[in-house]
């Protein structure tokens, strides 16, 4: 997949708002619980700290600003049909 393409700003936008799901702008702790389907309160704090690491001007929110600056320091490669994504937690695998 191209780095490029996927950081298009079109894609950024769309992406962003898949979390910001009341539009205001913002993506917040419960907007990203919802969307990443957890009903219960074991990874609160993971996910607490995955946002206060993304969030640089300390509102407790994710801007789009800072949702852009944290896709473009990401690091994209794919292999066998799966897409990996590096970052300084370690990885992860969509498809």
């Amino acid at each position: 997949m191209d780095k490029r393409l996927l950081l298009s700003e079109a894609r950024l936008t769309s992406a962003f708002q898949m979390f910001d799901t009341n539009g205001n702008g913002k993506i917040s702790f419960e907007e990203v619980k919802s969307l990443l389907n957890q009903t219960t309160n074991e990874n609160n704090d993971e996910l607490h700290q995955l946002i206060k690491e993304i969030d640089t001007d300390g509102d407790g929110e994710i801007s789009f600003k800072e949702f852009k600056k944290m896709m473009k320091m990401l690091t994209w490669y794919q292999n066998k049909n799966k897409i990996y994504i590096l970052n300084l937690r370690g990885f992860g695998v969509l498809g």
